[in-house]
């Protein structure tokens, strides 16, 4: 299975995650006890030891949904390149077939007859759009009737051009049909990804906001400088974002 690559927005916020539940993880014990003894409740050691324990586990399984919907999407991305890529061709090769087609018509019947077939102006270049000329120019060459042609004993056959029109003109349409697919699906797992972001960034913060003040309650006021959370970026540290001002008060 190929190593999906995480966005680098979801990267720098499990930093920050692994950060929160390793202090967690790491000071639990030690807050249970300290806190307990403050208020001499020994017995309440194991279970504020548990209530950390309980909140690194919620941000952690919090952060395993985001990071699970986000490397969803960046799969999707790139699932996209392909038929992209097959619609780009088909686009460039139908563009240059209805180039061909106007200048060889223009020369044997003139603008006039190339205008009606719908060719009378600037061949788009978007695909969406040569799709639709091609295929107005193909209903047109099935139905309207030539001119007689300016170029001595040649005889209209217009099958000679619709036929290679509309091999081009089916590998777009099949091309434009398969992106449009992978648009929806990208849609829909850039929605997944954005609710799991969100459900992280309220657990996160929630977490952190806690990890912090206990690990300030029993004096370890650097880490608890490091795991508080960021005031400028949802979902990461202050300690991985940078140093930020102070809370007031």
């Amino acid at each position: 299975m190929a190593i999906v690559q995480l966005s680098k927005m979801v990267t720098d916020k499990l930093k920050s995650s692994t950060s929160v539940v390793n202090a967690a993880r790491t000071h639990a014990t030690r807050i249970g006890t300290q806190l307990a003894a403050e208020i001499n409740e020994p017995g309440v050691a194991p279970i504020l030891e548990k209530v950390v324990q309980r909140h690194a586990d919620k941000l952690e399984t919090a952060t395993r949904t985001m990071t699970a919907a986000d490397e969803k999407h960046v799969q999707e991305l790139g699932d996209d390149n392909e038929p992209r890529a097959r619609r780009d061709a088909a686009a460039e090769q139908t563009h240059a077939l209805l180039l061909d087609t106007k200048e060889a018509l223009t020369g044997a019947f003139g603008a006039e007859f190339v205008a009606r077939l719908g060719l009378g102006g600037t061949v788009p270049v978007d695909p969406v759009a040569i799709s639709r000329t091609a295929a107005l120019v193909l209903t047109n060459l099935g139905t309207l009737p030539a001119p007689a042609s300016r170029l001595p004993g040649y005889a209209y056959n217009a099958a000679a051009f619709s036929n290679p029109l509309k091999t081009r003109h089916d590998a777009l349409t099949a091309a434009l049909a398969d992106v449009a697919r992978e648009s929806k699906e990208a849609d829909a797992t850039l929605a997944e990804k954005t609710r799991a972001v969100e459900a992280y960034d309220t657990t996160f913060s929630r977490v952190a906001n806690l990890t912090s003040a206990l690990l300030e309650a029993v004096d370890e006021k650097d880490l608890a400088g490091k795991v508080r959370p960021s005031l400028r970026r949802p979902g990461q540290t202050q300690g991985d974002v940078g140093l930020e001002a102070p809370p007031q008060g």
